[in-house]
């Protein structure tokens, strides 16, 4: 994993994510 310059960007950059696979775990279930 690249080390990011800009944490905050790292951290909605997870959420994002985050709610994407909520979103795709639901759509699955």
């Amino acid at each position: 994993m690249n080390i990011p310059l800009m944490p905050q960007a790292t951290a909605v950059w997870l959420v994002e994510n985050t709610s994407l696979s909520f979103q795709q775990v639901g759509d699955f279930c």
